[in-house]
């Protein structure tokens, strides 16, 4: 039974304010699920960092 859990910015949903919401994602047994880390959790993609997620 393998597991991971990675943070992502979700990039297919803009906000009016031009913010994309930050999600997480867990993998358990090559099932996926998003769960969102709140409303006030959002980024803009010039700020994302790819390696760090």
């Amino acid at each position: 039974m393998g597991a991971s859990a990675k943070v992502i910015l979700f990039k297919s949903k803009t906000f009016s304010d031009g913010k994309n919401p930050v999600l997480l994602r867990v993998t358990i047994n090559r099932k996926v699920k998003y769960y969102n880390l709140g409303n006030n959790l959002k980024c803009y993609v010039n700020q994302w960092n790819k390696g760090d997620g």
